[in-house]
């Protein structure tokens, strides 16, 4: 019995029967040149995803229409590299930590930056040439993408300064954050951050991060956000003192050891009067006072709070429901149960027919 599809021989010449072939075959119709309707064969071989796959590095820049330089694209295919990586890098928000085949950064490579020292140190560790050629390729990569920023750099870190485009460079996610609020200190883990433009404030520098925190019932870990306005800390492109930020890493602070013990201390005398319940405070009270009630600004960050005066659109609702009934001579539980049901009250239901006797009668009898 012959294959199906298999073609057969006429007059010495194989020839498929029609449809026999388990195939798709593409065809385009278009006008060419002339004017002239043709039907042409496409290739429906799909294309090499991986053309260059067989390199250990490939850098991609990418230019816009105008051909102006918008970045370059780094993809790792050295399963040395990505071996390498895999071992040093275990906790970076924000990026796919998947090395099995490929690994992909855009400019300015936040993530190999920040962990150039741990790869520098695996290469020590590592007898094999070949790894350690490869990280020398990806540093010497590196080296020439940063220029002469990196002197730049040394310098600016070996003064204890930064600048606002660099910021990234000093806030490595995983280490600890060292800040204060109302002149507390606070320690957090940093997970993230990222660069924002606020419509009239400018530029800022957001610092996502975590610490355990405590309601009274529950022990979890809760999230804070921090922001470093460019225009309340630097003066245009100058470099700022890194300690003088309103958040900095803790390894810049002079003192990180004993910042440590004071806030272990703390945390300690927290656990031991957590129970107790406070009925005199001698220190900082905090009064969040709300703003006026036609108060509004563009710039408001505070959290949106209930006003009490807001409950006049109950009672003028109440006035109206007043007003028709008098007129109407309507069925006011009916309308005091609608009324329940709109404003979502926390009421017994059972108890409307009393209140809506009690209510009718104070209507009628009222002037």
């Amino acid at each position: 019995m012959a294959d199906k599809g298999k073609g057969v021989l006429t007059n010495g010449v194989e020839t498929t029967p029609a449809g026999a072939r388990c195939e798709t075959k593409l065809l385009i119709e278009r006008y060419n040149k002339s004017g002239e309707l043709v039907v042409l064969e496409k290739d429906d071989k799909p294309a090499e995803v991986e053309p260059h796959a067989q390199y250990a590095l490939v850098a991609k820049q990418r230019f816009n229409v105008k051909h102006e330089y918008k970045g370059t694209n780094l993809t790792i295919y050295s399963p040395q590299l990505l071996a390498a990586l895999k071992e040093v890098v275990k906790y970076y928000p924000g990026e796919c930590l998947d090395f099995d085949k490929k690994f992909t950064c855009d400019d300015p490579f936040m993530m190999l930056v920040h962990y150039r020292k741990e790869l520098m140190e695996y290469r020590e560790k590592v007898e094999n040439d070949t790894v350690k050629m490869h990280i020398m390729l990806l540093m010497n990569f590196l080296d020439k993408e940063m220029g002469e920023k990196i002197t730049e750099i040394a310098k600016l870190l070996n003064a204890g300064q930064i600048t606002f485009p660099l910021l990234w460079l000093i806030f490595k996610p995983g280490e600890l954050v060292y800040t204060q609020l109302y002149k507390h200190e606070r320690v957090l883990r940093l997970s993230k951050t990222g660069y924002g433009e606020h419509v009239t404030k400018g530029k800022y520098f957001d610092i996502a991060c975590s610490f355990t925190s405590y309601d009274g019932v529950a022990v979890g870990k809760a999230t804070q956000t921090i922001r470093i306005w460019q225009l309340g800390n630097f003066m245009g492109e100058a470099p700022s003192i890194i300690t003088g930020l309103n958040a900095f890493p803790l390894n810049y602070h002079n003192g990180k050891d004993q910042v440590c013990e004071r806030l272990a201390l703390r945390g300690e005398h927290y656990l031991e009067i957590r129970e107790l319940c406070t009925m005199h405070c001698d220190g900082l009270f905090l009064y969040l006072k709300r703003p006026p009630y036609g108060y509004y600004s563009e710039q408001a960050s505070y959290d949106g709070t209930w006003l009490p005066e807001t409950v006049r659109e109950l009672l003028e609702y109440t006035n109206l429901v007043t007003t028709i009934l008098r007129k109407y001579r309507g069925s006011f539980e009916d309308l005091l149960y609608r009324t329940i049901q709109y404003f979502k009250i926390d009421i017994d239901v059972e108890n409307t027919q009393e209140i809506a006797n009690s209510s009718s009668a104070n209507i009628w009898n009222s002037d």
